[in-house]
């Protein structure tokens, strides 16, 4: 009997969802197309993602934002289960960065302007050598003084648990002396599930982790690091503990 009034609930929210994305992704995309590309851009796409989430009834509670570096750039990776995850992440992370993301987004439409118009890095994982060129194209954009984030996974997990980590965020890391920042999205799953019709109202946590410093160079330092940070990534996942005197981010 529970479940019917559960899917009036989750129906209705979906419809709300869709009215607010009807209503607010036209304006935004013109507004992108007005913008120069960089840094003004980017301040735009994530200002739309606060308001988005601020809308929608999903409350972001994010912890651990001191843990973010202001001075230097640094590689965060996060899990990855929603395509609402890279919404959250803008909306939740102070400070600038450029996402690594798919080359095939590039295309579609809307989200493929504001990969533009903000200069984000867009990675072609088809072969190893085209892999081997993402990476040198990350590296490159942390030498410039610009922080990137990453999700190691790859891809969308099948499954509630985190897949293995792939290589690239971490060797980048270590050639460039850069620090990695884990960071645990939750909630996301729930929100917005793998192949869900509907989408369900529900708090969403960011979590960001003390930053892992590279110490050596060569692969058992890559290994070092990869761990390191899943093994923050996983226990977010299983213990989602918040510090205490965290503030919800305010809309821009």
């Amino acid at each position: 009997m529970r479940r019917q009034p559960e899917r009036i609930a989750a129906l209705a929210f979906t419809v709300y969802v869709v009215a607010l994305l009807a209503i607010s992704v036209p304006p935004a995309w013109l507004v992108l197309l007005l913008l120069p590309p960089g840094r003004r851009s980017d301040l735009w796409s994530k200002r739309w993602a606060r308001w988005l989430l601020a809308a929608s009834g999903c409350r972001l509670r994010v912890s651990g934002a001191a843990h973010v570096p202001g001075d230097r750039p640094v590689v965060f990776v996060s899990n990855h289960t929603s395509y609402l995850d890279s919404i959250v992440l803008m909306a939740a992370i102070p400070s600038a960065y450029r996402f690594v993301v798919a080359r095939r987004y590039a295309a579609w439409p809307v989200v493929g302007t504001a990969i533009r118009k903000a200069r984000y890095i867009t990675v072609d994982r088809r072969s190893a050598a085209t892999r081997a060129g993402s990476v040198d194209v990350i590296e490159a954009a942390l030498r410039d003084g610009s922080s990137v984030l990453i999700y190691p996974e790859g891809h969308r997990a099948r499954g509630p648990d985190l897949e293995p980590f792939r290589a690239g965020a971490f060797r980048a890391a270590v050639a460039t002396g850069r620090d990695v920042v884990p960071i645990t999205v939750r909630g996301t799953r729930t929100v917005m599930g793998p192949g869900a019709r509907l989408f369900r109202r529900g708090p969403i946590d960011v979590i960001i982790h003390p930053a892992v410093a590279p110490s050596g160079t060569g692969r058992r330092e890559i290994g070092r690091l990869r761990d390191a940070a899943r093994s923050d990534i996983e226990c977010g996942l299983v213990f989602g503990r918040r510090e205490p005197g965290t503030k919800n981010p305010e809309p821009g």
